[in-house]
């Protein structure tokens, strides 16, 4: 994109219609992670249990009802290979998280949070 004097601007992220958030509670080897449930996290995201405010409530209040969360995958991309794996998702009894076991021990290995990323991506 670029301005009425031709300088370069940044994309911004979607501000209205649908937008389909997965949500990952990482694990590490250790057995370290935040101490939330995965139904908590839920809850706390999109409000499956009854938080009236939450993430999904404040982005629709903020946008005038513009902009909806959706927890969990867009279906509409999911390949048929992984289809059954999506569909274990959707079915979760956490609408929108998954909980994911990665080999690494956050407090021992002294990785930097790019590296813990591409760790969690890969399991």
């Amino acid at each position: 994109f670029q301005d009425n004097m031709g300088m370069s601007r940044r994309k911004l992220a979607q501000t209205t219609g649908n937008a389909y958030v997965l949500v990952v509670k990482a694990i590490d080897s250790g057995g370290n992670s935040i101490s939330d449930t995965i139904d908590e996290i839920s809850d706390n995201w999109f409000g499956t249990a009854g938080d009236a405010v939450n993430v999904k409530s404040q982005m629709a209040a903020c946008s005038g009802g513009d902009f909806n969360i959706i927890p969990g995958y867009n279906p509409t991309t999911v390949s048929p290979e992984t289809e059954a794996a999506y569909d274990a998702i959707a079915s979760a009894t956490a609408p929108g998280v998954i909980e994911v076991n990665f080999g690494a021990n956050i407090k021992t290995s002294g990785m930097n949070r790019i590296l813990i990323a591409e760790n969690i991506l890969m399991a």
